[in-house]
């Protein structure tokens, strides 16, 4: 599906309309990266089905009405006829509104989970491509901080890194993420371990961090990544378990 036809589905798609396969392949588009105006066409969709669902009832006909109509036809249960329809009507309309709004808004959670997954790719593509520029630059340098006991036997944990720049940058492969637990890098200089943030280990194990350009300044004796309480601290708690110093 492309985003001609995405856009033309999109209506039905906010009615939830659409067939089990539509569906999927519309999910499947939202997913892509590149897009024509197809999340603001979804978005004016679901702000137009939202409205038929806040529109109001049809207003009830004030009683004397039916009572001079129910006069001129000489009997009176019509009222009584009409009015268990107009009701069942009612309760029919508000059952699909329900419906309706129910299915808006598992499609909007869906496109905010589908949004954040696109934001959180876009993010670790952006940061692997500035890792490649940097290992690619003269003066970079490719630091492997080793294992220490309690790491993942598998894990591999590098920092890339141009001091004429003033860049870093963690990449990490094999970590899994612990519970309750943070694990945070340190830039070490002397006695100074200065923190410099939390790194985040994805499902697969991967994890990407740039390191805070103001923490390189001036010479750098080693990278240690510890495990630490939940949102790190100031001063290293825990254990290391990656530790690597520079070659310069």
């Amino acid at each position: 599906m492309n985003c001609t036809e995405f856009k033309a589905i999109a209506s039905s798609l906010a009615l939830g309309a659409c067939d089990a396969d539509e569906r999927a392949q519309a999910e499947a588009h939202l997913a892509e990266a590149a897009h024509d105006g197809c999340f603001e066409a979804l978005h004016d969709a679901n702000d137009a089905a939202a409205l038929l669902a806040k529109m109001d009832p049809p207003l009830q006909p004030a009683p004397e009405i039916w009572d001079r109509v129910n006069a001129g036809l000489g009997h009176r249960p019509a009222r009584r006829r009409f009015a268990l329809l107009a009701y069942g009507g009612y309760a029919i309309a508000a059952g699909v509104l329900i419906a309706f709004a129910f299915s808006v808004t598992k499609i909007d959670d869906r496109l905010e989970r589908d949004r954040r997954t696109i934001a959180d790719l876009r993010q670790k593509l952006d940061l692997q491509a500035r890792a490649f520029a940097m290992m690619s630059e003269a003066g970079a340098e490719v630091v492997v901080l080793g294992a220490q006991p309690g790491a993942d036997a598998q894990s591999s944990v590098q920092a890339v890194i141009n001091k004429d720049k003033r860049a870093a940058m963690i990449v990490a492969h094999g970590v899994k993420a612990r519970p309750d637990k943070d694990y945070e890098l340190w830039v070490i200089r002397g006695d100074q371990k200065l923190a410099a943030g939390l790194m985040k280990p994805a499902a697969d194990g991967s994890a990407m961090m740039q390191v805070d350009p103001k923490l390189l300044e001036g010479a750098i004796d080693a990278f240690a990544i510890t495990l630490e309480p939940p949102g790190g601290g100031t001063a290293p708690q825990g254990p290391a378990l990656w530790v690597g110093a520079p070659k310069s």
